[in-house]
C-alpha cells in the first residue's frame, strides 16, 4: 500500500501494521502530532561538548594551542611571539555537541485501569511519535510502566510496541511510582533532553523532585471525550498547554490494535493442508455443496471434477478427495450438487447429459430459440437439482435469461420434441438454490423487479422490489432465512467504475410481508461477490473482493473488515448461499474454503498435482 505524502515520516513503523490498519493508525498519528512541539533537549543541554580532533584554525583558546607551537615557546620565544602577533599560531578546532544524554527521551506509560481501552491507542499513536522525534534528534526513545518495576526498555521492533498494549494492572499510578521512578531514573541513567509521562491525572505527584531527580518536561493526560468514539489528549510542557480532541479508529480495527493484531493472520484449522493427486483447472469456478461438506473443482488433464471433503474446524483428519469423470469430449454447461453428490448438464454429440457419477440421463438438445447455452463459452451456467412431490428436477438459468428445467427420467431416448424443456420463467438476471427442494430467482415482470420462490412440489410465491431497470447484477444470501421466509439478496444497476449495491432484505423477522434494502457504495476497485450473515440473521454484509484480487473483505457495516490475503491473485471464486463458506481458486491452482463466522481457513489444496510436489 502506498502511503500518503503525509504520512511518510512515520513509513517505518506505520510498515509494521497491515494494509488495512495502515490508514487508521496513519490517521491517529497525525492528529496527535502537532500537540508534541519542539524538542526541548538541545536547550537544556547547557555548555557544548568537543567531539574528536576536528580541524586546524588559525583563532582559538590558547588550552588548544599544537604542541609544536609550544614548543617554539620554549626554545625560540621570539619566534613564538612573532608568529602570535601576525596570528599564525595553529589551534585545534573539534567539532562540537550537544551530550548524547541530552537527545534521550524517556516515556513513563500509565497502565493502569483508567488507561485500559481508548486511551492506549493514543499510548500506541504516542510511542510512534515519541520514537521518531527521537530519531530526528539523533538519540533513542527508552520507555516504561509507572506501575512496574522501574527499567527502560527498547523502542525499536513491533515486538516492543506490542509489549506496551499488552502492559495492564488494575493498580492506579501514585505519587510513589512516580517518586520510585525519579529516584531509580537518577541514579541509574543519564539525564534525559525529555521525560514524559503519559496517562493518569496531575495530581500523581506532580512534576519535579529534589537534587538530581530529573522533571517531567511533559505531562499527558488522556480522557474520554464527550462526542462518540473520540478522546480528549491534554498535554502540559512547562507553562504550556495544549488539548488535542482525536477521533478513534473504527471499532473492528480499534479492537484488533488493542489485541496487538498488527497484521492480518488468518486461522487454519487443525487438518493439514491437502495435495489433489491431478491438477486442478481455473476455467470454472469452484462449486460448494448446500451443506458446505464438500466443494468441486474442474480438473485440467481429464474431464471431470475432483471432489473435496471440507472438515470442520477442529477435525484432524479429512476424507481422501475423489475423481469423478464425465465422458469423453463432453462439454459441461451447467453444473449442481445434489446434496451430497456432484451432477453436470453436459453437451456431447447433438444432445444433452444429464449427468451424475452412478447416472445418466440423455436428452435430445433443444433448440437455440429454447435454450440458450452454446457448448464451449467460459464459465459454467447457475444451475439447480431439486427433488420434491412431484419428482426431481434439473434446472439452469441459460446465457438469454430464460430458467427452464427438465423433469427427471420423464423423456423417452431419442425424443426430439423442445416441449420436454419446459420453461418456468423469462427475463431472469440471476438465481440460486437455497435447499434440496427450492430455488430462488430475480426476474423483471413487465419492468418490475420481482423475487421468486419455486419449489419441486410446484409452490410459487413473488415479491416485488420496485423498478427493474438498470439492473446488471444480482446476488443471493442469507440461507437460514430462506428456510422459513423469503431471505437476502443484493442487486447493482448500470456499469459505473464504483460499484453501487442495494442490498435486499426483510424487514421483520419472521414477516415474508415486506423487505428493506440499504445501499452500500464499495470503494474504487472492490466488486462484490456475496452475501454474508454477520454475527446473527439481521446482520447482513457484502462479501468482495479488491483489485488486485488478493484481499476477501466485507462491506457494508460500521466499518469494512479484511478477512483473508492471498499470496497469489484469485482468480475463481464462490460465496455459498445457504453458508457462510467461500471458496477460492488462485492462480497457482491453490484451492482455499474459507468460514466467514469462524474466520478461518476450512481446508486448503494444492492443485499443482502430486508430480509437481514429489519434484
Amino acid at each position: 500500500m502506498e502511503l500518503p505524502e503525509s504520512l511518510h515520516r512515520w513509513r517505518d513503523w506505520l510498515a509494521w501494521f497491515g494494509a488495512d490498519l495502515q490508514p487508521e493508525v496513519g490517521a491517529l498519528v497525525r492528529r496527535l502530532h502537532p500537540l508534541l512541539g519542539a524538542f526541548l533537549g538541545t536547550r537544556l543541554a547547557g555548555t557544548q561538548e568537543p567531539a574528536g580532533l576536528g580541524n586546524l584554525n588559525r583563532r582559538g583558546p590558547y588550552d588548544r594551542l599544537l604542541a609544536s607551537e609550544w614548543l617554539l615557546a620554549h626554545d625560540m620565544p621570539d619566534e613564538f611571539l612573532r608568529r602570535a602577533a601576525a596570528g599564525e599560531h595553529l589551534f585545534l578546532a573539534p567539532p562540537t555537541h550537544a551530550p548524547q544524554a541530552d537527545r534521550l527521551i524517556v516515556a513513563l506509560f500509565d497502565a493502569g485501569p483508567f488507561q485500559l481501552g481508548a486511551p492506549r491507542l493514543a499510548h500506541l499513536a504516542l510511542w510512534i511519535l515519541l520514537a521518531r522525534r527521537a530519531r530526528d534528534a539523533g538519540g533513542e526513545l527508552r520507555w516504561g510502566i509507572l506501575q512496574g518495576a522501574p527499567a527502560l526498555r527498547e523502542a525499536t521492533e513491533v515486538s516492543h510496541l506490542r509489549s506496551l498494549l499488552k502492559a495492564r494492572t488494575y493498580d492506579g499510578a501514585t505519587a510513589e511510582h512516580l517518586h520510585t521512578w525519579q529516584t531509580w531514573l537518577a541514579e541509574h541513567a543519564p539525564r534525559p533532553g525529555e521525560c514524559w509521562r503519559i496517562g493518569g491525572h496531575d495530581d500523581e505527584g506532580g512534576a519535579g523532585g529534589s537534587g538530581a531527580a530529573p522533571v517531567w518536561t511533559h505531562t499527558v493526560r488522556i480522557s474520554p471525550a464527550l462526542t462518540e468514539n473520540s478522546i480528549d489528549v491534554h498535554l502540559r510542557a512547562g507553562r504550556a498547554e495544549r488539548t488535542q480532541r482525536v477521533a478513534l479508529p473504527e471499532p473492528a480495527a480499534a479492537v484488533r490494535l488493542l489485541k496487538g493484531g498488527f497484521q492480518l493472520e488468518t486461522l487454519v484449522s487443525a487438518a493439514a493442508p491437502g495435495v489433489s493427486p491431478h491438477r486442478l483447472a481455473t476455467l470454472y469456478p469452484p462449486q460448494i455443496s448446500l451443506g458446505g461438506t464438500h466443494v468441486a473443482v474442474p480438473m485440467l488433464d481429464e474431464p471431470g471434477v475432483m471432489l473435496f471433503h471440507v472438515p470442520k474446524a477442529k477435525e484432524i483428519h479429512t476424507a481422501k478427495a475423489r475423481r469423478n469423470l464425465w465422458p469423453t469430449g463432453a462439454q459441461p454447461l451447467a453444473a449442481a450438487f445434489y446434496r451430497k453428490r456432484y451432477c453436470a448438464l453436459l453437451s456431447h454429440e447433438g444432445v444433452l447429459h444429464l449427468w451424475m457419477p452412478s447416472h445418466i440421463d440423455t436428452r435430445p438438445r433443444p433448440s437455440r430459440e429454447v435454450l440458450d447455452a452454446p457448448p464451449g463459452r467460459r464459465g459454467l451456467l447457475p444451475a439447480a437439482r431439486l427433488y420434491g412431490r412431484n419428482g426431481e428436477f434439473f434446472c439452469m438459468l441459460d446465457c438469454s435469461g430464460r430458467l427452464v428445467y427438465w423433469r427427471m427420467g420423464a423423456a423417452p431416448i431419442g425424443s426430439t420434441d423442445d416441449a420436454q424443456t419446459q420453461c418456468l420463467a423469462t427475463q431472469v438476471f440471476g438465481m440460486a438454490q437455497v435447499d434440496d427442494s427450492q430455488l430462488i430467482y430475480l426476474r423483471n415482470d413487465e419492468g418490475i423487479l420481482v423475487l421468486c420462490r419455486w419449489s419441486g412440489a410446484g409452490a410459487h410465491e413473488r415479491m416485488g422490489l420496485g423498478s427493474a431497470s438498470d439492473v446488471t447484477e444480482v446476488l443471493f444470501g442469507a440461507g437460514a432465512l430462506w428456510r422459513a421466509q423469503f431471505g437476502a439478496c443484493a442487486v447493482r444497476r448500470g456499469e459505473l467504475a464504483e460499484q453501487v449495491w442495494t442490498v435486499f432484505k426483510p424487514a421483520v423477522q419472521g414477516d415474508a410481508g415486506e423487505f428493506g434494502s440499504t445501499e452500500v457504495r464499495l470503494p474504487p476497485g472492490w466488486r462484490a461477490i456475496g452475501i454474508a450473515q454477520v454475527l446473527d440473521s439481521s446482520v447482513l454484509r457484502l462479501v468482495t473482493l479488491d483489485a488486485s484480487r488478493t484481499r476477501l473483505a466485507l462491506h457494508g457495516g460500521p466499518s469494512d473488515e479484511v478477512l483473508y490475503t492471498s499470496a497469489s491473485p484469485i482468480v475463481q471464486h464462490t460465496v455459498s448461499v445457504v453458508g457462510d463458506l467461500v471458496a477460492l481458486l488462485t492462480e497457482d491452482r491453490t484451492l482455499i474454503v474459507y468460514s466467514i463466522k469462524e474466520r478461518l481457513i476450512r481446508t486448503q489444496v494444492s492443485g499443482r498435482g502430486e508430480d509437481h510436489v514429489a519434484a
